[in-house]
């Protein structure tokens, strides 16, 4: 199983090392890109890294607004090189039991419109479609 952590001062330069491939890179927005690698997010967003037996292998943005109860998944990057081993779909499982651990009774993702692989991961882990599509993404629940 994969584990996170959260992107600090200490493990910053490795998020840069990540590799995006470009089938990705066109689904995510830059800026977001850029606040996680450059570990430069406040508010309610939360950057980890995703490592599996100690290397890093990609990473998450997740919203932890508990104010507003805003338990949100808004993007995992996994690297290029290890791309179609499960990492994904793992770091979605441990994303999610960490919102839960925050007090999260339902956890939001997104995923852009077409990217029918993508929405049959989070079908898979128990997402449920709504009918929310905004700016070419949809709009996923998973209630707890």
């Amino acid at each position: 199983m994969v584990l996170l952590e959260e992107i600090n001062n200490s493990n910053c330069e490795e998020v840069k090392n990540i590799k995006i491939s470009p089938d990705q890179e066109k689904y995510l927005p830059k800026e977001f890109v850029c606040l996680s690698r450059g570990n430069m997010i406040q508010h309610s967003y939360e950057s980890y890294l995703v490592y599996k037996d100690s290397k890093p292998v990609g990473f998450v943005l997740l919203q932890v607004d508990k104010k507003g109860e805003y338990f949100n998944i808004l993007f995992i990057v996994i690297d290029q090189d290890y791309q179609e081993q499960s990492y994904y779909k793992e770091s979605l499982a441990v994303s999610i039991n960490y919102l839960i651990s925050q007090g999260a009774s339902q956890v939001g993702a997104y995923y852009p419109k077409g990217n029918e692989k993508l929405q049959q991961i989070y079908l898979s882990v128990g997402f449920t479609p709504t009918n929310v599509e905004k700016d070419g993404k949809v709009y996923l629940t998973y209630a707890n």
